[in-house]
């Protein structure tokens, strides 16, 4: 029974520190006077491991805990903020049988990361001509373990629709790893061209962005973009938060496309999502060559970093040509 106890002792020291340092990042992300509470809150831990008055120090410490946690929760997203240029509309669209109006795409013209002109447009869709969904995987400063997932849409027409969902920067809040596990940053769907959401990462950082072809029919296409469009619309009505492991650019795909086919596993927390491209190959949902293994299909896939002397509305052909994917038809 003496070890027994001891056991429970160190397992609830373990927990209490997890939680202090959960909420250490409460302190530090989302309190205003932030050197002052964070003062406070380890100088509080540190008088409790000092003096060892444990039958008050560890209630007070979960007490204190408690405390910010509950504050924590009451904190609700909002869609009224200063947002910066490429985050700041919502896209929405109607659907009336087979004609999608999807407005706010974004269609940015760049000369540089930060040089750019401000385009939002509007486009109708024919839903009958839906065709193909390509899947892009984008790698940046060598991170092979880590990337951001996107999709595009393709219509018989030649025209591809990119989705991408992303972290909703504003002009006051720097982006982080760690405090986007922290209701620091607002959510989006951005839909957009492909010579905007693609060409910025490929021409411009430059990233390593691949581009891989989903085995899907036109009616199961047909559900994943409708699915989006969807909840894009819902946005307007119910903000959310973008969470690093919850929320993100590729759990945020999966809901849609796992209605388009059941069979796909999700998993509600991804990590090492890099890797996200191979586990598709491997479970037979991207089309590729007879025998062909997937490294040879990745090295096939990888979109080339200068594309800027094709004119924006050649950007697709120029990049499915150079990958060996055919257009819709």
């Amino acid at each position: 029974m003496p070890a027994l106890r001891q056991t429970l002792r160190i397992l609830h020291l373990i927990l209490l520190g997890i939680v202090l340092l959960w909420s250490a990042g409460i302190v530090w992300y989302c309190l205003p006077l932030v050197w002052l509470f964070l003062t406070l809150y380890l100088g509080g831990i540190a008088a409790a491991v000092y003096y060892r008055r444990w039958k008050w120090s560890i209630p007070g410490l979960w007490a204190l805990a408690a405390i910010l946690n509950i504050g924590y929760l009451c904190i609700t997203p909002t869609n009224d903020r200063p947002w910066l240029p490429s985050w700041s509309r919502l896209p929405y669209g109607t659907i009336q049988g087979n004609t999608l109006t999807l407005h706010d795409i974004r269609d940015f013209n760049y000369r540089s990361v930060d040089d750019y002109d401000v385009r939002y447009i509007t486009q109708t869709y024919d839903l009958a001509r839906l065709r193909t969904l390509d899947f892009a995987v984008c790698h940046w400063d060598g991170m092979e373990a880590v990337a951001h997932t996107m999709l595009t849409f393709g219509f018989s027409d030649g025209r591809q629709l990119a989705l991408s969902c992303e972290t909703r920067l504003d002009s006051e809040t720097p982006q982080g790893t760690i405090a986007g596990l922290y209701k620091r940053f607002g959510f989006i769907y951005i839909f957009a061209t492909e010579p905007d959401i693609f060409a910025l990462r490929s021409n411009y950082r430059p990233e390593d962005l691949y581009l891989y072809r989903f085995n899907m029919t036109p009616a199961q296409i047909r559900t994943v973009l409708t699915d989006f469009v969807e909840r894009a619309n819902a946005l307007h009505k119910h903000p959310e938060f973008y969470n690093t492991l919850l929320h993100n650019c590729t759990t945020e795909l999966l809901p849609s496309l796992k209605k388009a086919t059941p069979g796909i596993r999700t998993n509600p927390i991804i990590l090492l999502n890099g890797f996200i491209d191979q586990k598709a190959f491997d479970r037979g949902a991207l089309q590729h060559r007879p025998g062909e293994t997937f490294d040879q299909l990745k090295k096939r896939s990888f979109v080339p970093y200068d594309t800027s002397k094709n004119a924006p509305e050649h950007y697709s052909e120029a990049i499915r040509q150079h990958i060996g994917i055919m257009e819709a038809s």
